[in-house]
Formats: C-alpha cells, sequence, structure tokens
C-alpha cells in the first residue's frame, strides 16, 4: 500500500484547515473508542477505561481542563511519589491486521513533559510494539497518528503520566480520543499540533485530612483453611497438613497464602524460598480473626526468603518481598527471615491491625517501609500497628521508614545495626526514620520500646557527616522512646525534629551529638536518659552530649552527660531558646566545656552538678562507666550523687 505522509505546520491557526482535511477524510469512518470525551462517567471513573499501575488521583473534570470545544476532560492529580513507573488509563480495541487506523487525542499538563499517549500493538495477547506520541505541554495539544495494524489484533490506547517525586503536583488532561479504520487511499498522517496558548494551573486543592475510629473499605479476605509449605512439597501437596504440604515452586507461596482466610495461619516450614514474592491483597475480618503467616523450625532453622540482591550493585533494579498492599489489614506475620532483597517488608497504606514479630532481615536497602498513605485523599491511614522482636542487621538506607500520616504504631524490642564503616554502600543510612510529605498528615502517636539504632555511618570526606540512629522530621508529634539505645553514629543517636517527644530511661553514647532535638513549639521531655561519651568521627574529637536547636525548649530531669566534649550545647541564634536541667549530672574531662550558650539561648540549672572526671572533690564516682558499655546494668549511676543523674 503506498500513502503519503501529511505533516502539520505548529502555529495555532493551521489547526481548523488540518481538522477540516482530516474530518473529511474520516467522515463515514466507525468511531471504535468507546467514551473518548470522558463524557461518560461512574463515580468520577471514566467508563469503558481501565486505571492501572496508579497512585494518583484520577477524575472526570468539567471545571477547570478549559479545552478549547470539549467540555470535560479525564483529570490526573498527580499527588504523591509513585516512583520512576508510569500510570495509565487504557482501553484495548479489536483490529483488523494489515489495516490502518487513526489515532487523534487532545493532551495537557501543568507542567510540561509529564504526560503522552502511547498505543500498543498486541498479538495473541501479548505486546508487539508500544508507540510514543509525543510529550504534553502547558498548551492545549492534538496529536492524530496513523497506525498500520501489521498482523496484530488489538490496539491498546493508554494514557500515561510521570509519577516521580518531581511530578508531584502536577495536573495532566486528556479528552476529545478517537481511533478510526483509515481507507488505503488516504494519506499518512504524523501530526502534533497546539490548539490553545499555554493555561495557567488551577488553584491548588485543599487538603484535608481523617482518622476515623473505624477504617472503611478494608480488603477482607474469603473464607479459607490452614495451609502448609515446606521448599519442595509433600505428599499429595494439598497443603492439608505437613505430610501433605504444598510446593513453594513457581508463585506456590503467592497461591497458599490466597487460600488462607480470616482466621487461618499459613505454615511455612524449614528451608530458602529464592525470590518468593508475596503480596497481601485481603487481609482478616478484625483483631479476632487475622489472617496469618507463620514461620516454623521443622528442623532447619526458621524458614528464609532471599532475593537476589548484590550488596556491591545496590542500584541493579529493586525487588520488594513482603508487600501489603493498600487498604488491608488484620494480618500478622511471624518467625520469619529475609536476606539479601531491596526491601523485605513494605505496607502500601491504609493498612490497619497490622502485627509483625520475630522477623530477622540482613543485607537489605531498606528493612521495613510502612506508609500510612498512598494520596491525601485517601478516605483513612495506616493505624494499630504492633511490630515486636525483630532485627534488622546490614542495610543500606534505613532499617526501618515510618511516613505519610502512620499513627499508633508500637515498636518494641526492634533493634537496627547498619554494620557501620564496612557496610557504606550509599548516602546515608538511618536507623528509624519518620517523616510524612508535605501534602499528607503527619505521623503521630509512635511509641518505641526496648528498641536500638547502630553502626549507621555516612564517611563524607571534608562534607557534613549524616546518618542517625533514631530520626523525625518536623511533620510528626506524639513519639515516645522508652528504654531505647543509639550507638556509633557518625551524626545523631537521636536526630529528632518532632513536636514534643519524650525519651525516659534512654541511652546515647559513642555519636557525633548523642542528642540533637529540634522540638517546635512544644517541648521535648528527658528523663532518667545517658548520653556519654560522644565523638566527631569525622575530625576524631570528642562530641556533643546534648544539642537543641534555636527556637526549641527542652527539658532534662534525672540525667546523666558524661565524657562528652562538651555535655549540653544550645544553639539559639537569636530566637528565644531554654533548656531546663533539673537533678542532672554533667561530668567532662578537665578543661571540657560543659554547658556552650550561642546565640542568647538559656539554660537552668536546678539541683544539677557539674564535675571533673577523676578530680577528687568532684568526680561523680559511677559505678563503672566505660565507653564499651551496651547500656544495660547500672554502670553509670553514681555513688557520689544518688539524687541526681540517671539510675539504671
Amino acid at each position: 500500500m503506498t500513502r503519503h505522509t501529511l505533516l502539520a505546520p505548529s502555529p495555532c491557526g493551521t489547526i481548523l484547515a488540518l481538522s477540516a482535511f482530516l474530518s473529511l477524510c474520516t467522515a463515514q469512518a466507525q468511531e471504535l473508542l468507546v467514551n473518548g470525551s470522558f463524557a461518560e462517567q461512574n463515580d468520577g471513573v471514566p467508563v469503558g477505561w481501565s486505571i492501572r499501575n496508579n497512585k494518583q488521583e484520577v477524575a472526570v473534570d468539567a471545571t477547570e481542563a478549559q479545552h478549547p470545544d470539549v467540555g470535560q476532560a479525564l483529570r490526573v492529580d498527580i499527588v504523591r511519589d509513585g516512583g520512576n513507573s508510569y500510570g495509565e488509563i487504557a482501553q484495548p480495541v479489536a483490529v483488523k491486521p494489515d489495516t490502518v487506523y487513526r489515532f487523534q487525542g487532545d493532551w495537557r499538563s501543568t507542567k510540561a513533559q509529564t504526560a503522552f499517549f502511547q498505543i500498543k500493538v498486541i498479538k495473541n495477547r501479548k505486546e508487539a510494539q508500544r508507540i510514543q506520541l509525543g510529550w504534553s505541554d502547558t498548551a492545549w495539544q492534538r496529536v492524530v497518528r496513523d497506525v498500520n495494524t501489521g498482523d496484530a489484533d488489538e490496539l491498546e490506547v493508554v494514557c500515561r503520566y510521570r509519577q516521580k517525586k518531581t511530578a508531584v503536583g502536577v495536573v495532566c488532561w486528556y479528552t476529545n480520543l478517537s481511533l478510526t479504520e483509515v481507507a488505503d487511499s488516504a494519506p499518512e498522517v504524523n501530526s502534533v499540533t497546539a490548539i490553545s496558548d499555554p493555561i495557567a494551573p488551577p488553584t491548588p486543592k485543599a487538603v484535608s485530612f481523617d482518622f476515623p475510629s473505624q477504617n472503611p473499605g478494608l480488603n477482607v479476605a474469603a473464607p479459607g483453611t490452614d495451609q502448609y509449605m515446606t521448599v519442595t512439597g509433600a505428599g499429595t501437596e494439598t497443603g492439608a497438613d505437613w505430610d501433605n504440604a504444598r510446593s513453594a515452586g513457581g508463585e506456590g507461596l503467592q497461591a497458599a497464602f490466597d487460600a488462607v482466610g480470616p482466621g487461618n495461619t499459613l505454615f511455612l516450614g524449614s528451608g530458602e524460598y529464592k525470590d518468593a514474592l508475596l503480596e497481601v491483597n485481603a487481609g482478616g475480618s478484625g483483631p479476632m480473626a487475622m489472617k496469618r503467616l507463620e514461620g516454623v523450625d521443622t528442623g532447619g532453622g526458621l524458614p528464609v526468603i532471599v532475593g537476589s540482591l548484590d550488596m556491591d550493585n545496590i542500584k541493579n533494579g529493586w525487588q520488594t518481598m513482603f508487600k501489603g498492599t493498600a487498604n488491608t489489614g488484620y494480618w500478622e506475620v511471624t518467625g520469619l527471615r529475609f536476606r539479601n532483597c531491596s526491601c523485605a517488608i513494605r505496607l502500601y497504606g491504609g493498612n490497619v491491625g497490622v502485627r509483625l514479630s520475630h522477623i530477622d532481615i540482613t543485607r537489605v536497602r531498606e528493612g521495613v517501609t510502612i506508609e500510612g498513605m498512598q494520596s491525601p485523599t485517601d478516605a483513612f491511614a495506616t493505624r494499630d500497628l504492633i511490630i515486636s522482636d525483630c532485627t534488622v542487621d546490614i542495610y543500606t538506607k534505613r532499617g526501618m521508614r515510618i511516613r505519610d500520616g502512620v499513627s499508633d504504631l508500637r515498636i518494641v524490642r526492634v533493634n537496627v545495626d547498619a554494620g557501620g564503616k564496612d557496610w557504606v554502600r550509599e548516602a546515608f543510612p538511618i536507623g528509624f526514620q519518620v517523616d510524612s510529605d508535605k501534602a499528607m498528615p503527619e505521623c503521630r502517636d509512635i511509641t518505641y520500646i526496648d528498641c536500638s539504632a547502630s553502626g549507621n555511618w555516612h564517611p563524607n570526606g571534608n562534607g557534613y557527616w549524616n546518618a542517625d540512629g533514631f530520626c523525625a522530621e518536623r511533620r510528626a508529634r506524639g513519639l515516645v522512646y522508652v528504654r531505647c539505645r543509639a550507638f556509633n553514629n557518625t551524626d545523631g543517636g537521636w536526630d529528632d525534629k518532632s513536636a514534643n517527644p519524650v525519651l525516659i530511661d534512654c541511652v546515647s553514647m559513642r555519636n557525633k551529638r548523642n542528642y540533637r532535638f529540634w522540638s517546635k513549639p512544644g517541648p521535648a521531655f528527658l528523663q532518667n536518659c545517658i548520653g556519654a561519651y560522644a565523638i566527631d568521627y569525622k575530625s576524631g574529637n570528642p562530641g556533643v552530649g546534648f544539642w537543641h536547636a534555636s527556637g526549641s525548649y527542652v527539658r532534662i530531669e534525672d540525667s546523666t552527660f558524661y565524657g562528652n566534649g562538651c555535655a549540653v550545647s544550645v544553639e539559639a541564634d537569636g530566637d528565644p531558646t531554654f533548656c531546663d536541667l533539673r537533678s542532672c549530672i554533667l561530668a567532662g574531662d578537665k578543661g571540657a566545656k560543659l554547658v556552650s550558650v550561642e546565640g542568647g539561648g538559656e539554660v537552668s540549672k536546678i539541683d544539677t552538678v557539674e564535675c571533673t572526671i577523676d578530680d577528687p572533690d568532684t568526680d561523680p564516682r559511677l559505678t563503672a562507666p566505660s565507653a564499651d558499655w551496651d547500656g544495660i546494668g547500672d554502670a553509670f549511676n553514681s555513688t557520689r550523687y544518688p539524687d541526681q543523674g540517671a539510675q539504671f
């Protein structure tokens, strides 16, 4: 078939002549797309279209699209970081082989090069080709493209859009889509033409957040039965018991867990489950009917789920082994080991009543990631979680990350250790991190009990050496730490910017700044805590026992700061900044500065003693002080001042 290509010039004024010509060529053609103008919708979802791989807000917009001819458009608001994958809203169309079809579509975005159209050419349900039809601009554009099907039997029209962090806040629109068969005699067309001037972005939507006492819309699993699984299986492999255990081959693990209903358990036997991926797509029906996965030592130790992460080539792909999909709740995982994966466990938002316990994770980029919400418009956020008796050893980014609206979380006896300088692979590791994007609600009401964070290193030459044990950013409140410990981190043992943090019976040693607090507007509160032997790993000089920032207020009671280069440092920078020390011990080597105040800050000392180590008149006579102390026992109790300082 011989055809000629028609390329339309770009000025807006030429589009009328081109549209008239194309309309004449296709006047008798049958429209193959359903609802190409998105006029039909069901609860805001366009009829005839499938939404896939989407983490954004999708709607039909009849008010802010501002198309010159059509009254409404498909609208996608990019509201969160969805990673590098593109979102897609698609419609498949059956076509004839060796036939030319003409696609037309209009689209724009508030930031150029965010949205595009794509045609997928498919034969026997297998994709043979992808055709990208140009990037969006801030003006409405119209693309017209002829596609020869060859031996294909299906074309899929796809509206696609970026979802990565740099696209958050962008809005994309699509409308006036058409797909028709073209006569052999028609000239071939491949054009992109502006049909409007650039349009200013709409006013950002106001975001409000709701934390209902009961989360609606949880995905509850169908009734099922207990299941048993081993690496190779046994007997009839029905999963009814150990003698007839299912095999983990292929997608056996997923199939077995999908067969478990509320109140049932998948029992997983000893062995290595290589590249075994699992998603919780539906959970239990309540706290008394949990859907469970339990690892069992059947003779070779607890089962190990092993990924393919190469610790010397960590950025080669991303592999999450266990996914708690959005809006699933009341499920439990216990007795598992994870090794060599990008992320061991990730919760994707709206997860309620989840329990994780007795889980050991090693050689990962991130151990556990917990997301509160996928989008600011989600109905509810992750809440009511308990994570207990777990370890994360050797990670390159985070031991545990908590983000975007998580609330009512208890972390009990969880220890994370990045492995120190020998395992530095990227910048930079953090033990526990709490943060929320500015478009998301705060994280709140998080309690750590008997946890530790160690070995986070960031050797950065002459630059700043980051890497903290416990870290919280400003969009968090209500954090409580009880009997927690932080050791050997190149920046803060604690680096906490949350509102009103509380520390009780905590120990921080051998960090650049053992405690670093920025709390505004409410106070940070420490009681019966120890900060000792701080060290600046970059210079090798002693570090700071307790540091707090300009404009913050801190109250410290019954605490000991020992063997630091400076016991307490206040950096006010001219803002009202206050540190209230009550019944504390400040002890340093001869010549060490016990209290440093800069920029007009104020330190109040009530029943607080200042001591020189090894001075016969003032040494606090601790029971057995040592830079190698692990934070357990009474080594830092003072015999000279039993009414001051920490008593363990």
